[in-house]
């Protein structure tokens, strides 16, 4: 195992577990300007194309907007 990746049905949100060696390096990939890239195989991709067509829901207003 090289590689393991979560990705969020709720958001424009991604997060790449990559071993290097002995340890494991987390690299957290979001938003729709962003672009996920693996290692393992020979894959980039940006994430406004991986969630296209996926209804999300839409963002909540953050507590300090609220106010």
């Amino acid at each position: 195992m090289q590689e393991i990746v979560l990705i969020d049905s709720e958001s424009v949100f991604a997060e790449v577990l990559r071993r290097e060696g002995d340890h494991w390096i987390t690299e957290i990939v979001q938003g729709p300007a962003a672009t996920l890239s693996l290692s393992s195989v020979p894959v980039t991709i940006a994430m406004s194309d991986l969630y296209e067509g996926i209804p999300l829901p839409e963002p909540r207003p953050s507590q300090a907007a609220v106010r």
